[in-house]
């Protein structure tokens, strides 16, 4: 719609070779600057020379590939984006801002005539149907963006041909060829951006008086209805895409092209700040998992080289007793990125606990709840992804004969299939006696 800005869409697949582009874009070649600290993002923010620094190191890249001519082999890379960020991977909190570099002579590029429809240039509707068509189906040249429209008359057809065919292209024709690029622009006289640094290409290595096609109807197809000049609702609705003439010299891309380059011929507009909070569409219990398991992979990077978080993750604890040593393993192990543990217990929370053992509280003691359980829900409670059990077993102790024969054979059988099927096994009971058995 006209007056509407243009889009620049950083998709899932941005990172790769050949992203899917949708239908009229074009690619953007980026560069993503990210910050490891809040106050290293907060301090290029408050330095206009580092921004400055970046802008004249991608001004640098821009400008050796416009004087080598690799830019018309690949003129995606003449369009460059700079993403600058800071990303909380704790917090899942991403800042970043945005800049796309144009280099330009100081004063612009002159118009040599008012901006025309195609036909003015005799680029039939068929001719813009075929465009339209290449755009969408060839992927190399949706790539690039743009395109070149050749004849070898006047009275002939329009054939579409890459931009790497420049300084051939056209050769035995009278007017030249015209430069076809995918225009964001939704203003009708005003060219978008993409075209600032291609005309900079053209003016390096075919200078001269430009033509211009600003292609704006990526929608056309051989089903399509309408023509030029056709109101909206009549035959079909208008094209937008427009002819443009320019003066693009040699003298002027060689005041551009200087090592370094001026200041006033490198411009870019930096974006507002904008932060994202990606929590409101997270589950709470995988963000904080994710937290935890962050904060494990930093002990490994600063601390502890040797640390396997994985093997950490998957270990399965049998935890014998869940009192004060109980409670205070249990908050040791998730600390470590553990999940997977059993409380065994036969006790109650008495009033005396909550000051010493971490998992319990006044409301457990008063209510008498088993000691087991309540430590598995607080573990529950503290680290929604754990895979907890609680088991209220009475470990039989030599000199204590308070079970029966067959409750001791339960017991015992009981106990040994617990050790059975946990990797490690911490013996936290309160006696010499608890911890005999089990470590039979």
């Amino acid at each position: 719609a006209k007056g509407s800005p243009a889009k620049c869409f950083l998709q899932s697949d941005s990172f790769e070779e050949q992203p899917k582009l949708p239908n009229g874009a074009a690619r953007v070649s980026g560069e993503l600057k990210n910050f490891n600290t809040e106050e290293e993002f907060r301090g290029f923010l408050g330095a206009g020379g580092a921004r400055q620094a970046c802008l004249a190191e991608v001004g640098q890249r821009l400008r050796q590939d416009i004087v080598s001519g690799d830019a018309l082999k690949n003129p995606a890379s003449l369009r460059r984006l700079l993403l600058c960020s800071f990303a909380d991977l704790k917090k899942y909190h991403y800042s970043y801002l945005i800049t796309i570099p144009a280099l330009r002579p100081a004063g612009g590029w002159p118009r040599l005539q008012p901006t025309s429809e195609p036909e003015a240039a005799g680029i039939t509707r068929d001719c813009m149907v075929n465009l339209a068509t290449a755009f969408r189906e060839d992927d190399q040249l949706a790539g690039a963006g743009v395109c070149l429209l050749v004849r070898a008359s006047e009275a002939g057809s329009w054939s579409v041909r890459p931009l790497a065919d420049l300084t051939a292209a056209g050769a035995d024709s009278e007017d030249g060829p015209i430069i076809a690029f995918v225009d964001p622009s939704s203003e009708e006289d005003v060219p978008g951006w993409p075209l600032q640094n291609l005309l900079l290409l053209l003016a390096r290595h075919r200078p001269g008086r430009q033509r211009v096609l600003a292609f704006r109807d990526p929608q056309l197809s051989a089903n399509s209805s309408g023509g030029y000049g056709a109101s909206s609702g009549a035959s079909g609705p208008q094209l937008r895409s427009r002819l443009f003439v320019f003066e693009a010299s040699s003298k002027m891309a060689d005041a551009v092209l200087v090592d370094p380059i001026p200041t006033e011929c490198l411009r870019a507009g930096w974006s507002k700040i904008a932060t994202t909070d990606l929590t409101r569409f997270l589950d709470s219990k995988k963000v904080a998992a994710n937290a935890v398991d962050l904060n494990v992979k930093l002990m490994k990077w600063r601390v502890l080289p040797q640390l396997e978080p994985e093997r950490m993750k998957d270990l399965r604890v049998l935890l014998l007793g869940s009192g004060t040593l109980g409670c205070g393993v249990a908050r040791a192990l998730m600390g470590w990125g553990c999940r997977r543990m059993t409380f065994v217990d036969s006790g109650k929370v008495s009033y005396s606990n909550p000051v010493r053992q971490s998992l319990f509280t006044h409301r457990d003691a008063a209510e008498g709840r088993p000691k087991a359980l309540a430590a598995r829900e607080a573990v529950e409670a503290v680290l929604p992804d754990a895979e907890v059990q609680d088991v209220q077993l009475d470990i039989p102790m030599p000199g204590h004969p308070h079970q029966s024969a067959d409750g001791l054979r339960a017991n015992v059988a009981k106990l040994q299939e617990l050790v059975a099927s946990h990797d490690v096994v911490c013996m936290l009971t309160d006696s010499r006696e608890s911890r005999w058995l089990p470590s039979l």
